[in-house]
């Protein structure tokens, strides 16, 4: 039996087909539970760290995790977090072709 996804041979991975789903939706809200969005805003921005508008206060809450650059020169870029400072909401990483911009976007895996 063709699952119900399929459409012309190709699998449907749209919001529709996904809500019409139940375990779907369910597994796709789990996989998204702790990715976090943000963007720098002006203080250290270098190729190593970039001051964040993180809401999160807590230090080392994001050390190990992966943050993907979604704008700017560093579009696409991944680079592994070693340091969050949550009173400063300064993020530290591996180095990264060019310093972060005010306003580029990321998300953190």
């Amino acid at each position: 039996r063709i699952p119900a996804t399929l459409s012309s041979g190709r699998m449907r991975a749209d919001v529709e087909s996904i809500g019409a789903n139940a375990t779907a939706a369910t597994n796709l809200r789990q996989t998204l539970i702790g990715v976090v969005t943000g963007s720098a805003v002006s203080g250290t921005l270098s190729t190593t760290q970039a001051t964040t508008d993180l809401t999160e206060g807590t230090d080392d809450s994001y050390n190990g995790r992966l943050i993907t650059f979604l704008t700017g020169n560093n579009a696409g870029v991944q680079s592994e977090i070693s340091d969050y400072q949550g009173s400063n909401k300064l993020l530290t990483f591996t180095a990264i072709p060019e310093a972060m911009a005010v306003s580029d976007t990321f998300v953190i895996t």
